[in-house]
């Protein structure tokens, strides 16, 4: 069992927690020989501790809040919805602070205890500067804050009620461990969604697994965990990885089409919007040696999949949640996916972490309800042929809809506000079309 170095290939035994590589800098891995683990999950053991035959470190106590052990959730509504046999949400908003990162940080603040570290300081996004906050405050640690980028208030609300404290500068603190997404006690937690997923699937690999990518640690945690499955000889095959990103701040989707393109603006998706990603180069290593590729989605399409996800299976996840959902959709639809391929879909968050976009949700759907049964009409014959108002009034007319001229000018009005109608003029006449955001009016199907 020792460090290594994914850059210069340095090497050390684990004698201290490293975060980066003392010679380059770079990111560091933890290896394990065959003889030092084997794959006995212990049923016993709380939270991902079940799986400490394959986290072999040198622990007197772990810290655990039940992390883990997050339903594999057969999807059998959206199945039948996009025409797909196994569809599988792991949801893992069931985890204590309501994200997949609690994996990580039980880990890492246990081993972070057992050498005698009193403060830790991480530079984060909401999610795992609330997730350290709650372990830390379990095991006694002082944990200290600096926020990077855009907070959504629950976060903040988490990371303050566990006993957090936002700074401004760390230098301001005693000696601590500096933590950062890519530190390699986190991803030996992430790892054991691999051997969740695994097991809940009957001891069986599904086709592809699709996953948020931000910085990147997540997707190659997910491979590691399977690696070593194979390398122990449980397994033969890889699933297919497949990332995704918000299509306002790509550049790993970019980059695996081999397209420069630098451009990084906040989104929806705050959790994955990651201009220089930590672990970028493994994550589009492991996604290419796997089959699988990256791939980037529109902030409407994130907020389709997560009324999706909350009307359908009752899940409610973050954008970044939603954001693999509607991957696999386009995956299904460009024909990457199959119809009968066992897909894993990773909801990562909970979406009341995050009510900036609830809001942006409940706004798109207030549209769609006030959509009553004559304005459908008129969607309807708008969508086959542009018309001006008279013509339009004809047609409602000749479907025995009896509505005077005035309703048709009030019931176009409406929709022009609703975004779902545009106008424009042809010589003198004001012609009616129906608009892209049509998609958003569809009635949920059963």
């Amino acid at each position: 069992m020792q460090y290594r170095c994914f850059k210069c290939g340095f090497t050390d035994d684990i004698k201290r927690p490293l975060a980066r590589c003392p010679i380059c800098g770079g990111n560091m891995r933890i290896l394990y020989d065959a003889d030092e683990v084997g794959f006995k999950p212990d049923d016993k053991l709380p939270g991902i501790w079940k799986y400490t035959c394959m986290i072999k470190l040198p622990l007197t106590e772990a810290y655990s809040l039940g992390e883990g052990r997050t339903p594999l959730i057969r999807s059998f509504r959206l199945s039948r919805k996009f025409g797909v046999e196994k569809l599988y949400i792991k949801d893992e908003t069931r985890n204590p602070t309501g994200s997949f990162i609690d994996r990580g940080s039980t880990v890492l603040v246990s081993m972070l205890k057992h050498f005698g570290y009193k403060r830790v300081f991480c530079e984060a996004k909401g999610n795992l500067a609330a997730s350290l906050s709650a372990y830390s405050s379990l095991s006694g640690i002082k944990c200290y804050v600096k926020i990077r980028g855009h907070i959504d208030r629950g976060k903040l609300y988490q990371i303050l009620l566990y006993g957090g404290e936002i700074l401004s500068d760390e230098r301001k603190i005693a000696p601590y461990y500096s933590v950062y997404p890519a530190d390699p006690f986190l991803i030996e937690g992430y790892k054991t969604l691999s051997f969740e997923i695994y097991e809940d699937l009957e001891f069986k690999v599904p086709d592809s697994i699709v996953v948020p990518v931000g910085n990147g640690c997540l997707i190659y945690s997910i491979w590691k965990g399977f690696y070593e499955l194979r390398e122990l000889n449980v397994i033969d095959d890889f699933p297919r990885l497949y990332g995704v990103q918000e299509d306002v701040c790509a550049p790993l989707a970019y980059r695996f089409q081999n397209i420069d393109r630098r451009e990084c603006r906040k989104g929806i998706a705050v959790e994955i919007n990651e201009r220089r990603p930590y672990m970028g180069d493994e994550a589009i290593k492991v996604s290419r040696d796997t089959g699988g590729r990256i791939v980037s989605v529109g902030s409407m399409d994130i907020i389709e999949a997560l009324r999706d996800l909350a009307r359908y299976e009752g899940i409610l996840v973050e954008p970044a949640g939603a954001a693999a959902f509607s991957a696999f959709k386009k995956l299904l639809e460009e024909g990457e996916i199959d119809s009968k391929d066992t897909v894993v879909v990773l909801a990562t968050g909970a979406g009341l972490k995050n009510p900036r976009s609830l809001v942006k949700a409940l706004s798109s759907l207030e549209k769609s309800v006030m959509i009553g049964g004559t304005k459908k009409l008129i969607l309807e014959i708008l969508s086959r042929k542009p018309q001006h108002v008279y013509s339009l009034w004809k047609s409602l007319r000749e479907r025995g809809l009896n509505i005077s001229k005035t309703a048709v000018y009030l019931h176009v009005r409406e929709l022009e506000r609703l975004g779902y109608v545009v106008s424009e003029y042809v010589g003198r006449r004001k012609i009616l079309k129906v608009s892209g955001k049509i998609t958003c009016m569809k009635e949920t199907e059963d």
